[in-house]
């Protein structure tokens, strides 16, 4: 893992030693349960390179909720890489979302929402535009939301992620 992925990753309060973040690369760490290795074997069908779970303290197993992408490098900089990486995770629904987190700022997407198809082009847009990792902005996608299901319940959410969309 990059070191400045890690930073990113941090400033939205997804940290590796809490055991919500998983990533892909840890598939074969043995303190792993198996929905956890169910789950980062899909994530890396759809080259993700971290998975955020979800943790229950009434002994349900933790849940997959968002895919996370490094593009610190500008791997991912091909509209299309991220128009088909959205539109197989929208007819998969696996996770209701997933970030890219670039150098300075992450793009949050929707998979509950298709892609946008436009003649033989596909697109796709994220939920909002760019949000600099810098910003308070940043907060209402912090990972302590997504702890609780706050997320679920604010505007943004309400908004977005409908079912009624979903494949």
């Amino acid at each position: 893992m990059s070191e400045l992925f890690e930073k990113n990753l941090q400033l939205l309060d997804f940290t590796i030693a809490d055991g919500s973040l998983r990533l892909v690369t840890q598939i074969n760490d043995t303190s792993l349960t198996a929905p956890e290795i169910f789950a980062l074997e899909a994530a890396r069908e759809f080259k993700a390179d971290a998975v955020y779970f979800r943790r229950f303290s009434d002994g349900r197993p933790p849940l997959p909720q968002i895919y996370l992408y490094n593009n610190t490098d500008n791997q991912l900089s091909d509209d299309d890489q991220l128009a088909n990486i959205h539109r197989d995770l929208w007819s998969n629904c696996r996770i209701p979302m997933f970030i890219v987190i670039e150098q300075t700022d992450v793009d949050i997407f929707d998979t509950r929402k298709p892609v946008t198809i436009v003649g033989d082009k596909i697109t796709t847009t994220p939920i909002v535009p760019k949000i600099q990792l810098a910003a308070d902005a940043i907060k209402q996608f912090s990972r302590t939301l997504f702890d609780s299901g706050i997320f679920w319940e604010t505007e943004v959410a309400k908004r977005n992620f409908l079912e009624s969309t979903s494949a």
